[in-house]
């Protein structure tokens, strides 16, 4: 019945019933969507926070490397010059490490330099820096800082096997002052320690062979008594003069005449009286170290040396020569013009040369002597012997120049790396540490 009772009412009146449900739906749809428009906003209020923290992500990142890049780069700087410093006799390395790591630290870690640590060993030194960077977007997500962390560790590279021999100047005028509170020959030692250091990895690379020839009035060592004028018994242990003209200016071994052979020292120049200016280098322990790779008993040698008397550059040369021969009476020596073991002579003087030199004709002059250092040196460079010139706080121009010619090539006014002109102690390590990098190249280096 009801049925048909609808059906009764017709077209009109469904019609109706449709526009209802439809109004009716369309009311509860809006209801819906506004609710759901709600939701969608309550969910996206509560991630945008960790959205942005993302995105901004990269620039906190980004600060973060860019402080590792400065960090590693204060910390190649701080190994190498605390290895430089491991160098030096005393130095303290670990002070000379945080002071260029600090030094080479960006500005805008000035006020809160990292934290450094060092660990020495025999062949290097290992720098490790920490430092927290703060964020600024990822810290609304609680990520306050992001840890940096740099290592460095500078060590020793190649090294090259050498003879080595160190002709240095003991007159009593190196007890004058360096400037930095230690007297010039004090200096001196130090500096040719750190050099020692330099090219033997602190002693740990043991195939470089080393000769101290300390030079004063004369020259003390000890050499076969067949090699001596008038020499007895097995070896002779004493102060020599140079031999005669022209033995004295090459490295030949005596024969049996006596003007090939060393004379002792003597006051006259007819060498009939002895004097006592020889004790003064005995009791001074200036005696010669032929080439040796025993570094401890370098060291020593080099500590208990002390100035005394005048000022025999000539003599100097020669015996630097013959320790770095291969031709009797010193016997180290390897042949000559060998790549694979160059040899080096190091002079220093800081004074003129005052002591008579032999010559052609029996000339017996100072003027000779002068002239026989630049013979020499021609000859000695001629053996393919690399030779530095030291010309330590000297005023006078002829021995800076004579010294300057001496020097290996290139040795001209303007061009000299093989010649230097020092005049307090802190320069003069400056040098020593610089021939040690010429000799050198690529003894240190920075691995990561």
């Amino acid at each position: 019945m009801l049925r048909q009772k609808i059906a009764h009412r017709g077209p009109r009146y469904d019609r109706g019933i449709r526009q209802t449900f439809f109004q009716s739906f369309k009311k509860r749809f809006a209801s819906l969507i506004a609710s759901e428009r709600g939701n969608v906003a309550m969910v996206f209020g509560l991630s945008i926070i960790p959205l942005v923290a993302i995105a901004g992500a990269a620039v906190d990142y980004s600060r973060a490397a860019a402080t590792k890049s400065r960090l590693q780069t204060a910390c190649d700087a701080g190994a190498l010059a605390g290895m430089r410093a491991r160098m030096r006799p005393g130095a303290d390395y670990t002070a000379a490490a945080q002071a260029y790591f600090k030094q080479n630290v960006p500005a805008e870690l000035q006020n809160e330099v990292p934290n450094v640590t060092l660990t020495p060993d025999g062949l290097g030194l290992t720098l490790s820096v920490n430092k927290n960077v703060p964020t600024t977007t990822l810290a609304l997500v609680n990520v306050n800082s992001i840890d940096v962390s740099v290592t460095c560790t500078a060590t020793y590279g190649t090294l090259m096997p050498m003879e080595v021999a160190f002709v240095l100047d003991y007159s009593g005028s190196m007890t004058g002052n360096t400037g930095n509170g230690q007297q010039k020959w004090e200096a001196m030692r130090d500096a040719t320690q750190q050099l020692i250091h330099q090219l033997t990895a602190n002693g740990s690379f043991t195939d470089v062979a080393i000769s101290l020839v300390p030079f004063s009035r004369y020259v003390r060592a000890s050499l076969p008594a067949q090699y001596v004028r008038n020499g007895t018994g097995g070896i002779v242990t004493d102060c020599f003069t140079d031999r005669d003209y022209p033995f004295n200016i090459s490295d030949s071994t005596p024969d049996a005449s006596d003007a090939s052979k060393w004379p002792l020292y003597t006051v006259n120049d007819d060498h009939s009286n002895r004097d006592a200016y020889c004790n003064e280098m005995a009791n001074n322990n200036l005696d010669v170290l032929p080439l040796t790779n025993d570094y401890t008993l370098v060291a020593d040698t080099l500590q208990s040396f002390a100035p005394a008397n005048w000022t025999n550059i000539q003599l100097g040369i020669a015996f630097g020569w013959h320790v770095l021969s291969d031709n009797e009476p010193f016997t180290e020596g390897t042949s000559y013009n060998n790549p694979d073991r160059p040899k080096v002579m190091i002079i220093l003087s800081d004074g003129r040369h005052n002591q008579k030199g032999k010559g052609p004709g029996g000339i017996y002059t100072v003027s000779q002597g002068e002239t026989n250092i630049e013979t020499l040196c021609t000859n000695i460079k001629d053996k393919g012997v690399t030779v530095f010139t030291i010309a330590y706080d000297i005023q006078d121009e002829a021995t800076r120049t004579r010294l300057r010619q001496c020097s290996s090539a290139p040795n001209s006014a303007d061009n000299h790396p093989y010649y230097f002109e020092p005049y307090n102690g802190e320069e003069l390590f400056s040098v020593f540490a610089g021939i040690g990098y010429q000799l050198n190249p690529d003894s240190l280096h920075v691995s990561r």
